[in-house]
C-alpha cells in the first residue's frame, strides 16, 4: 500500500482503526512467491440512521502493483473481501472510487445523499469573527466525541476511536469554547487526502462558520488563497442557509459506493420500511440476489440492483420506490434510507 499509494511514503498512521490490530479490521493479499501482488484493507462499522443500526463493511486502500495490473488480481482481491465482510455479517460494502466504472462493472452502485459546498476565500469576510477559536487538544476529545454523538447520520464510534483518528497527521483540527465548553469542531484535511475539504465537523451552523473563519485567516497566512470545501449530510439545513447566505455554491453528491452483500436480510429490511404495519413481506431470497415480495396488492419481483436503489438509491430518488410501491399497495414513506459517513472514517 505505502509503495502503490504514497510513493514509499508511510500510510498507517492515517488509518488508525485500520492498522491498530483491531478485530474488526482486516487485510486481503494477493501473494506469490512471497510478493503481494493487490491489496485491500476491510474495517467493520456500524451504520447510524433513522434510530437504527445497520452492519457494514467499509473497503479501502486497493493496490495493485502496476507490474502485475491488468490481470486480474485487484478484482480477485475485491471479490475475497466482499466475501470476507458478508461471512462477518455485513449487509453491505463501501468504498471510494478514483475510477467508478471499474465497480460499476462488478455491480457497485452510487451511494447516499450528501451535500457538498465550494466557499470561495473571500466569503470569509462574511463568517463571524473567530472568537474562541484554537486548535484541537488531546484533553478535549472527550466533548469532541460528545458533539459527534449528536449527528443523526454517522457510523457509530467508541469515545477511544474518536480520539484516534482526530491524531491523524496532516490534519487541521480547530474548535470553538463558549463559557469554558467546545461548542464545535472542524477538520481540515487528513494524511494525503482531502487537501482543501473540511469533511469532519460538529456544531451549530454559528460554530461552523466562526471556525471556517479561522481556516480561512490560516492559509492565508501560509499564502494559500484556495477555496475551501465542505461535506455536510442532507438534515444540515442550517448549515446549508447560513453558507449560501455568505456566497458559497452548494451541489449534491453521493457518499460514495456501495453493494448489497446479504440480499435475504436487505429484503427483510426493505420489507419492514415498506410498511411498518407488516403489510410487506420478503417471501423469497435467490441465489442471483433476486428477491420477491408480497404486499396487499401484489408480488413483485426485484433483481439485486432494484432491490439497492430501493434501499439506498443515490440522493435518496423516491421513483423506484414509488413503482414498486404502487404494485404492492404501500407507500414505501421510509425509503430510502440516507447514510452518511464523515470524512474521519473512510478508509
Amino acid at each position: 500500500m505505502e509503495r502503490v499509494l504514497r510513493a514509499g511514503a508511510p500510510i498507517a498512521a492515517e488509518y488508525p482503526l485500520v492498522f491498530a490490530g483491531s478485530r474488526h479490521a482486516a487485510f486481503v493479499i494477493d501473494e506469490a512467491d512471497g510478493e503481494a501482488r493487490s491489496t485491500c484493507a476491510l474495517l467493520e462499522r456500524e451504520l447510524l440512521v433513522r434510530g437504527r443500526k445497520l452492519h457494514a463493511g467499509l473497503i479501502g486502500s486497493v493496490a495493485t502493483d502496476p507490474r502485475w495490473r491488468g490481470q486480474g488480481h485487484g478484482a480477485s482481491v475485491l471479490a475475497e473481501a466482499e466475501q470476507e465482510l458478508a461471512r462477518r455479517g455485513a449487509l453491505l460494502a463501501i468504498l471510494w472510487a478514483d475510477d467508478t466504472d471499474y465497480y460499476e462493472k462488478r455491480g457497485w452502485r452510487r451511494f447516499g445523499w450528501e451535500i457538498d459546498f465550494e466557499i470561495p476565500s473571500d466569503c470569509a469576510a462574511s463568517m463571524p469573527e473567530p472568537f474562541g477559536v484554537r486548535e484541537r487538544r488531546p484533553e478535549d476529545d472527550g466533548q469532541l466525541h460528545e458533539l459527534y454523538e449528536r449527528h443523526p447520520e454517522r457510523i457509530a464510534r467508541s469515545a477511544e476511536e474518536t480520539s484516534a483518528l482526530l491524531s491523524c497527521p496532516d490534519m487541521e483540527v480547530l474548535v470553538v469554547e463558549r463559557w469554558g465548553r467546545v461548542a464545535g469542531y472542524s477538520c481540515l484535511g487528513r494524511g494525503a487526502d482531502m487537501r482543501n475539504v473540511v469533511h469532519e465537523w460538529a456544531g451549530d451552523a454559528q460554530a461552523l462558520l466562526t471556525l471556517l473563519r479561522e481556516h480561512f485567516a490560516r492559509r492565508r497566512d501560509r499564502g494559500v488563497e484556495e477555496s475551501l470545501f465542505l461535506i455536510a449530510p442532507p438534515s444540515a439545513v442550517d448549515v446549508a442557509e447560513r453558507l449560501e447566505k455568505v456566497g458559497a455554491q452548494m451541489s449534491e453528491g453521493v457518499v460514495g459506493m456501495a453493494k448489497i452483500l446479504r440480499p435475504q436480510e436487505a429484503g427483510s429490511l426493505c420489507a419492514e420500511l415498506f410498511d411498518r404495519r407488516a403489510g410487506v413481506h420478503c417471501t423469497a431470497a435467490h441465489e442471483d440476489g433476486t428477491v420477491e415480495f408480497t404486499g396487499p396488492k401484489g408480488k413483485v419481483s426485484c433483481t439485486r440492483e432494484v432491490l439497492f436503489d430501493l434501499l439506498f438509491a443515490p440522493l435518496a430518488d423516491r421513483a423506484l420506490v414509488e413503482q414498486v410501491g404502487g404494485k404492492l399497495g404501500v407507500p414505501g414513506i421510509e425509503l430510502p434510507l440516507t447514510p452518511f459517513v464523515w470524512g474521519l472514517d473512510s478508509i
